[in-house]
């Protein structure tokens, strides 16, 4: 027979895995208010780490469409000249969407 010490002892950390286990079930509820028993700092740590290792949604996306997510950012600007060295010519794409839009009316 176990002693009251034994006891206690046990339902203390069957108490411990609830409380993990609580945790848990709040974090699969409600992912962005998660409570946080640590420091802000820990909290904002924590937090880097989890966006690090979880890609976003964006870049599951472009991935499906075999669009690099590696790119550098690029101005509008940027982009044009890109277009342009490409042979497209950006003008003409909008005269043809304004052509469409004035037909269909």
């Amino acid at each position: 027979m176990a002693t009251v010490e034994e006891l206690e002892e046990r339902v203390e950390a069957v108490e411990a895995q609830m409380a993990e286990l609580r945790r848990e079930v709040a974090r699969a509820r409600r992912p962005h208010q998660v409570p946080w028993d640590g420091t802000i700092h820990e909290w904002l740590a924590a937090m880097s780490r989890e966006a690090e290792a979880r890609p976003s949604r964006r870049e599951e996306i472009f991935r499906e469409l075999g669009i690099p997510t590696d790119l550098p950012p690029a101005t509008a600007e940027e982009i044009r000249e890109m277009m342009i060295a490409d042979g497209v010519r950006p003008e003409e794409r909008l005269a043809q969407k304004l052509l469409r839009e004035a037909r269909d009316e």
